[in-house]
């Protein structure tokens, strides 16, 4: 099985025999890769050395013949600051339109229960009499024809006239 997967290190996809002998510096430098590929099977077992190597990136990678951007080598090396940053920036997302839907669910409960108590308050009012000044009808005149005076209102108007106070009707 080793030999099978040198042989995908080593042999390039339609390449002469001159590539082949040029695409590893060394045997060590080729079982390192076989013995780091074995590692990489425990953390990822669905990792397939032969697979990856049909990927030109990839296998340019692995034989040094590409050679990565600055972007590339920045991403590699923060590959975790940014997939965090990333979480983060998805979940203020998440928590950003779960807290606006809270915040509109609140203000459409409190227009309801506002406009609730309007009506309750309208009602209210159709049900009590109105205070005074509010009516629409005309107010009683308080001062009464002379003709319909009695006896004793006349007599009380007399004395109130007597003591020196002036007398409108």
């Amino acid at each position: 099985m080793e030999d099978m997967q040198s042989d995908v290190l080593t042999e390039p996809v339609a390449a002469s025999t001159e590539e082949v002998s040029t695409d590893l510096n060394s045997k060590s430098q080729n079982d390192a890769l076989l013995a780091e590929a074995e590692g990489l099977k425990e953390i990822y077992p669905e990792f397939d050395l032969a697979a990856q190597m049909e990927d030109p990136l990839f296998r340019g990678m692995c034989r040094g013949e590409i050679h990565p951007n600055m972007k590339q080598i920045y991403e590699m090396c923060h590959q975790g600051d940014i997939m965090k940053q990333k979480v983060e920036t998805a979940v203020a997302m998440v928590v950003g339109e779960a807290v606006e839907l809270a915040v509109s669910e609140a203000v459409a409960r409190t227009i309801a229960e506002t406009e609730q108590r309007m009506l309750s308050q309208i009602r209210a009012r159709g049900q009590r009499p109105l205070e005074s000044g509010l009516n629409a009808a005309q107010g009683v005149r308080a001062h009464p024809a002379v003709g319909r005076l009695t006896k004793a209102d006349r007599e009380k108007l007399a004395r109130r006239a007597s003591r020196g106070e002036t007398i409108r009707l």
